[in-house]
C-alpha cells in the first residue's frame, strides 16, 4: 500500500525525463542529496547522499536495486535502508503534450514514529529535484 501519491509535470518529452531515470549520471546531476553512484552489479548500485541540518553535514551510503519495469515508462528504486526499514520509489512516466507526467509512489516500511517524516522529507527532496530537471530545459530554451 502506498503512503504516498505524488504526480509531478516535466517539461520534457518523455524520452528525455526518462534519461534522467535511466542514466545515473544525470539522476545524480539533478538530485538535491545524491551526489554520487556508483555500479556494484547488474542493476545495483550504491548511492552516496549528503544531508545538511542545523549546519552539520551528515554523509553515507546504501544499496539500491533499479528496475526498468517497463521500459520508458516504469522505474522501480528499492533499498533496505537498515534492517526493518525499506523504501520502495514507483516512478511512472506518461507523456501528454510534449510534457511528462510522473507519477512517484512512496512506500516505506519501518518504525511508525519516523514514517510521516520520512515521507514528507522525501516529498520535497523529489519536488526540488523536479524543479531542476525543468530548470535544464528551460535554461535551454
Amino acid at each position: 500500500m502506498a503512503d504516498k501519491v505524488i504526480i509531478h509535470m516535466l517539461e520534457h518529452k518523455l524520452e528525455d525525463a526518462y534519461g534522467f531515470f535511466f542514466d545515473l549520471n544525470k539522476f545524480v546531476s539533478v538530485h538535491p542529496v545524491i551526489y554520487k553512484c556508483d555500479l556494484l552489479a547488474e542493476n545495483s548500485y550504491l548511492f552516496y547522499e549528503r544531508l545538511k541540518f542545523a549546519g552539520l553535514s551528515l554523509s553515507f551510503s546504501y544499496k539500491v536495486v533499479i528496475e526498468h519495469a517497463v521500459p520508458h515508462t516504469q522505474v522501480i528504486m528499492f533499498s533496505e535502508i537498515r534492517k526493518g526499514v525499506t523504501l520502495r520509489l514507483i516512478f511512472d512516466f506518461s507523456e501528454s503534450n510534449g510534457k511528462t507526467k510522473l507519477t512517484e509512489t512512496i512506500i516505506f516500511t519501518g518504525p511508525f514514529f519516523i514514517k510521516s517524516t520520512f515521507v514528507s522529507f522525501l516529498e520535497k527532496m523529489y519536488l526540488k529535484m523536479v524543479d531542476n530537471m525543468n530548470k535544464i530545459v528551460n535554461a535551454a530554451v
